[in-house]
């Protein structure tokens, strides 16, 4: 899934937005949901296996047994690429949500923006 958002994003980023394309949009959209789906499914992955981790740091600390403590290792190295998977896919997601109101014609993040400044 990885490869297929990062050539999706390539895409376009070759794309000319300048104006709207509302075919486009809708098949960003497309893209949108699946990325979606595909970030939801990981976000429960990723907090499943982190309240694991912490139910073997509980048993370690109440027993000392040491299959707690390989236990909670080996869930902590598994936690650490789950967590920059969903990191990489909600900063994916955002990326397609900026094509896509470029694609719509949406301008009301660059007005929000101005006001900011």
């Amino acid at each position: 899934m990885k490869g297929r958002i990062l050539a999706y994003l390539a895409y376009l980023d070759s794309l000319d937005l300048s104006t709207p394309d509302p075919e486009l949009a809708k098949r960003i959209l497309a893209q949108i949901r699946i990325a979606q789906h595909e970030r939801l499914i990981h976000l429960m992955v990723t907090l499943a296996f982190g309240i694991c981790d912490l139910m073997a740091y509980a048993v370690l600390f109440a027993t000392g047994a040491m299959g707690a403590f390989v236990m909670a290792l080996v869930l902590l190295v598994l936690l650490v690429p789950y967590i920059f998977y969903y990191y990489f896919m909600e900063n994916s997601v955002q990326k397609m949500y900026g094509y896509y109101d470029k694609a719509a014609g949406e301008t009301f993040m660059e007005f929000a923006g101005a006001k900011r400044k």
